[in-house]
């Protein structure tokens, strides 16, 4: 299969469209642990306002879920083109120029940003994991943080690829 032939651009768009069905799923979760995330903190305000009762891991709970539907919810974002971008000239430009200004801010700004986050992220994740020494009986709060993180920002690479990849068939 060449370069030049019709395979490889049908290729790249089976590709694409396997990375937007993963988001899709992906936002699908989200979007059920948003409902658990608001049924919790409802639950733990009620527990704590009338009955007294406080507890610290049900309010680190929250913080983790919090955490992977904001940051999770980024690619889900970029997948249905609903992000943050400067559109005053973009909105009235050809579907071509589009695409040009979609690569350069792919290359330009999300790739350095994601490579950034994915090494920040791994490394935290690695030194809790080391910092635990398999005692995963205890999980401290920041690891669970960091993993879900890492995992997010995962998600928003693929899907950046994606977007990036079909900017390119559209050039």
């Amino acid at each position: 299969m060449t370069q030049d032939g019709p395979g490889w651009r049908e290729g790249l768009r089976t590709w694409c469209a396997t990375l937007d069905g993963l988001n899709r799923r992906i936002g699908t979760l989200l979007a059920f642990l948003l409902l658990l995330l608001i049924l919790l903190a409802a639950a733990i305000t009620v527990a704590r306002s009338i009955f007294g009762v406080a507890s610290l891991p049900f309010r680190g709970t929250i913080v983790v879920v919090g955490a992977a539907v904001m940051l999770g919810g980024s690619g889900f974002a970029l997948l249905m083109d609903e992000h943050l971008r400067v559109g005053v000239r973009y909105r009235n430009s050809t579907q071509r120029e589009q695409a040009r200004v979609s690569i350069v801010g792919y290359i330009a700004f999300v790739l350095p940003m994601l490579v950034m986050l994915l090494w920040t992220t791994g490394l935290a994740v690695v030194r809790g994991a080391y910092a635990m020494r398999g005692a995963w009986s205890n999980v401290p709060l920041t690891v669970l943080v960091n993993g879900v993180a890492f995992f997010a920002v995962l998600a928003v690479a693929v899907q950046a690829h994606s977007c990036f990849l079909r900017a390119w068939l559209r050039r």
